[in-house]
């Protein structure tokens, strides 16, 4: 379809070439394949950056919300912090006032990581957008948000 056919397109009921699912996975997964090849240089996988990213901002969490927070199961989240663990990253816990819960604290080495890997991270997110201008970024941003909203909303 060329341009000018889209432009004359009902935005109502138009519907993109490739599809807004099939682009958004691929770009999901060209942006995770690079940040995952940039932290494997530092030891990282990418889910336990994932999790390393959560406890920066709220260290001391209990497993079941850290879990919550990544986006993933607990058992798939247990053998992410068991790596941690073994990489002195982290530990684990058992909650004094709730013995079921466990929380999950950085090491002085896990809060060091963040030095290198955060920057790591913004480059990959600097690249994704490098030849990107403001205007287009705000609307790129604007859009994925109401999207997220319209797929979230539950009325």
């Amino acid at each position: 379809m060329n341009k000018a056919a889209l432009k004359t397109r009902n935005p109502a009921s138009a519907q993109p070439p490739s599809g807004v699912g099939k682009l958004l996975r691929r770009a999901h997964r060209s942006y995770s394949r690079k940040l995952q090849d940039r932290l494997a240089d530092h030891g990282v996988s990418l889910a336990q950056y994932l999790h390393l990213r959560e406890l920066w901002e709220l260290n001391a969490i209990t497993q079941v919300e850290l879990s919550q927070k990544v986006g993933i199961e607990k058992a798939s989240s247990t053998a992410v912090l068991d790596a941690l663990e073994k990489q002195h990253l982290i530990f684990r816990v058992r909650n004094a006032q709730d013995r079921r819960k466990v929380n999950v604290y950085l090491t002085p080495a896990g809060q060091k990581i963040r030095d290198v890997l955060s920057p790591t991270a913004k480059g990959i997110a600097a690249q994704a957008v490098t030849d990107l201008s403001d205007r287009e970024l705000d609307i790129l941003f604007s859009v994925l948000n109401r999207m997220i909203a319209n797929l979230e909303d539950e009325g």
